[in-house]
């Protein structure tokens, strides 16, 4: 298995345990959702349960389990108003911890808010959102390619985060070459996407940094 793919969707302490031995060398992904009044991070896709998916608990299994290598956090809800108390939290957990926060990547839709976790020694990385490209005119098309290429200048970025059959319109995108891409196929086992010739480009480019990949035991939210 390349060193670039990564668990996708680890959700669950379970699921950690399951199968995070495997990734050991490479690293794990978790949905963050942050609640600024019990200044928590709820480790979900979804809101579910705030007591029982805590990133605190993944934190402190993830060192536990001796782990020491990539993070990924998938920032479901980073906006202007969250932002400081949410990278307070995360500060302090780092530290509690002790996991490097070079090891980490933040990744939210909201490029605007990520300035202070890259201000903050952070990696972080802007979710490209699903279009029908297919389907979209040229106009349409047109803007898509003018807000990635401001928002790759920001310097809000260090990446460019993405599904990856979206693979050919991001990387004829006319960005800085220093903003790296993270993606995922979450449909895809690792052998599968490994055997698919459509893929072979994606896995071999190393301005892609990590791929995350789908790896189902018995524990999947």
């Amino acid at each position: 298995m390349p060193e670039k793919f990564w668990l996708h969707r680890t959700n669950s302490i379970e699921k950690q345990r399951e199968l995070g031995y495997k990734y050991k060398n490479r690293g794990i992904e978790f949905d963050i959702i942050f609640h600024d009044k019990q200044m928590i991070f709820e480790n979900s896709h979804d809101e579910e349960n705030i007591t029982k998916y805590n990133l605190e608990k993944q934190f402190k299994l993830y060192r536990e389990l001796g782990y020491n290598e990539g993070i990924w956090l998938d920032f479901k809800n980073l906006d202007e108003e969250n932002k400081y108390k949410a990278k307070k939290v995360l500060d302090e957990l780092l530290k509690k911890y002790n996991i490097d926060k070079s090891k980490l990547w933040i990744e939210s839709s909201n490029w605007k808010s990520l300035d202070i976790f890259k201000i903050g020694g952070y990696k972080t990385s802007y979710y490209f959102p699903y279009y029908d490209l297919k389907n979209l005119d040229e106009d349409k098309i047109s803007k898509i390619q003018e807000q990635i290429k401001l928002i790759a200048e920001s310097g809000n970025i260090n990446a460019i985060s993405f599904y990856g059959k979206y693979y050919d319109f991001i990387s004829s995108l006319d960005i800085p070459e220093d903003i790296v891409f993270l993606s995922w196929f979450n449909d895809y086992y690792w052998n599968n996407l490994l055997m698919n010739s459509d893929f072979n480009k994606i896995v071999k480019d190393n301005r892609v940094k990590v791929i995350l990949i789908k790896d189902i035991g018995h524990y999947h939210r």
